[in-house]
């Protein structure tokens, strides 16, 4: 992951991604995805290609999650209704319904 790292060029409100070059036993590929959240707070995460979204597509659906939860759903100034608005349409395509109701619907 290291490695993959040391690649990057963070922009600030975009995830970056870095892929291994060949796929692992299971033919997939390790991609390690970061995002600046703010000043030097910076999140890091592992992606990867799946059915419907690509290990790119991921990583900027769950960068801006990560950002809306680390902005407004910690500390003492917590928005649970920016962050529910943030985060309703970054549903991972194809996702299952859950059993407990949508709070986005």
């Amino acid at each position: 992951m290291s490695d993959q790292l040391r690649q990057m060029r963070l922009v600030k409100g975009a995830a970056s991604v870095v892929c291994d070059k060949q796929p692992n036993s299971s033919n997939k590929r390790f991609c390690t995805a970061a995002a600046n959240i703010e000043g030097h707070l910076i999140a890091v995460w592992s992606v990867w290609d799946s059915v419907g979204e690509t290990a790119d597509q991921q990583a900027e659906r769950e960068g801006a999650a990560i950002r809306a939860f680390v902005l407004n759903g910690l500390g003492a100034t917590e928005n649970f209704p920016a962050l529910l608005s943030a985060v309703c349409g970054l549903t991972q395509p194809n996702a299952p319904e859950g059993v407990r109701p949508n709070p986005c619907s």
